[in-house]
């Protein structure tokens, strides 16, 4: 049967012509795509002593990815068997399949955002079947695109506050309560929500 055409889009003037009216997604991995962050569960699970000596340092807020980054080099077993125990033990956030197939299905780019340690991120999108999902992306808003940013994390918030909308779970949500573009992430189906109401807004 053939399909019906798709709704033309709406003219779009400040901002570039395209799927959705041009908003492009930004999805961090840790504890938003995935129900856990992967490199704490690794860090704690092999290298305890280090993850109690800087817990402290996350929580107070001024942890970065360049720390993790070294903190990470202090788990010494090969890729393979870290691969393994995250296979078994890491489960992906409920509705993340299907929200992705969503964007796909009506063009909407979308890239994960990582701090730098992302070895496991195409291992874990196969085994949930979530396709191949892009992990870099370019100056989005100079390029005329606005940017939808999702986060968890201390890590996430100038992403968040410099995003044209943010959906803010966790952590993240504490720290930027009050400011009104960043929403609260109860769910993939509440961004998708948005998502679908930007193609009825006027441009």
């Amino acid at each position: 049967m053939k399909a019906a055409p798709e709704r033309p889009a709406p003219r779009m003037t400040n901002h570039r012509r395209g799927a959705l009216n041009g908003w492009r997604v930004l999805l961090d991995f840790d504890g938003t795509i995935s129900r856990r962050d992967v490199s704490d569960f690794l860090v704690q699970r092999y290298a305890p002593e280090d993850w109690k000596r800087i817990k402290q340092v996350y929580l107070s807020g001024v942890f970065h990815t360049g720390s993790a980054v070294r903190l990470f080099k202090s788990v010494r077993l090969p890729p393979e068997r870290l691969l393994e125990s995250i296979g078994r033990k890491i489960r992906m956030t409920a509705g993340f399949s299907g929200f992705a197939a969503y964007c796909r299905a009506r063009g909407v780019r979308h890239s994960i955002v990582s701090g730098g340690i992302d070895f496991y991120i195409d291992f874990l999108l196969r085994r949930w079947k979530c396709g191949r999902i892009p992990k870099k992306c370019g100056r989005l808003q100079r390029k005329g695109y606005r940017v939808l940013f999702v986060g968890d994390g201390f890590t996430d918030k100038k992403a968040a506050e410099a995003a044209d909308a943010a959906f803010a779970c966790k952590k993240l949500r504490e720290i930027t309560r009050g400011n009104p573009n960043i929403r609260p992430f109860r769910s993939f189906r509440t961004i998708q929500a948005f998502l679908a109401a930007e193609v009825e807004r006027p441009q």
